[in-house]
């Protein structure tokens, strides 16, 4: 059975059945996905923009409620001829911003054909609120202000 974004199956425990659910999209408060590493110019810019979706940072774009900031693990990905998630990975190693675990071995993605490496990071929200600090020079209300003043300044976006 399908359900927009959700697929349920089920999983046989002796003779009773129980739901299993196969989503699209996580749906654990526990668990968030970063997707679209590849669009940012590297680690650095990527990690602010990870930064923006803070329930701190009052930012327009903030998918998160006030009290979603509590997850503990970010997953990420990359297809195995780029290497923008083996960057990003190091660029939180490197700035000690939690732990970083990730796939081995050559896992083809059967949707794409695509060499796949999956990761998973243990954030360390401590340390990325002070990153950010550090970073913009500011906390992270400010910085999401000042970014909102400045898209505001440019007026509306046009259609591409």
């Amino acid at each position: 059975m399908t359900k927009d974004n959700l697929t349920v199956g089920f999983q046989f425990i002796g003779e009773k059945e129980k739901p299993v659910h196969v989503d699209k999209y996580i749906d654990c408060c526990g668990i968030r996905e970063i997707s679209g590493l590849s669009y940012h110019r590297g680690p650095r810019t990527a990690m602010k923009a990870f930064c923006s979706v803070y329930p701190e940072s009052k930012s327009p774009n903030n998918p998160y409620s006030s009290n979603d900031s509590a997850f503990r693990y970010a997953v990420f990905s990359q297809i195995n001829q780029a290497k923008y998630g083996e960057r990003f990975a190091a660029y939180i190693r490197d700035n000690k911003l939690g732990d970083v675990i990730e796939t081995t071995g050559k896992h083809v993605n059967p949707n794409s054909g695509n060499v796949l490496k999956v990761f998973v990071w243990t954030v360390d929200h401590t340390a990325v609120k002070q990153w950010l600090k550090k970073e913009m020079g500011t906390d992270a209300k400010t910085a999401a202000k000042e970014a909102k003043a400045k898209a505001e300044s440019q007026g509306p976006r046009q259609a591409g």
